[in-house]
């Protein structure tokens, strides 16, 4: 489910830019016709996909799963009280 929603959510971010080079776009044009809200968005963009390639590191930690594990017999143990 993880790798579903990571992929989706990279791909959702990738798939424009990546489209627009292969259709021919020049980053040498789009550098000259950036203001500062094509750097802000740009800089957006680039810090959500970031977060979506941590988040997928961080889900597969081992500690990650040690906290899921017992928030799960927590919330059993609590459950059974």
């Amino acid at each position: 489910m993880a790798l579903l929603y990571g992929g989706f959510g990279t791909l959702s971010l990738v798939i424009g830019p990546a489209t627009w080079l292969a259709e021919g776009g020049s980053l040498a044009d789009a550098m000259v016709a950036t203001d500062l809200w094509s750097v802000l968005f740009a800089t957006s963009r680039l810090v959500h996909l970031a977060a979506i390639i941590r988040a997928l590191i961080s889900m597969f930690h081992p500690a990650a799963n040690a906290y899921s594990r017992e928030r799960r017999l927590t919330r059993a143990k609590a459950e059974r009280a």
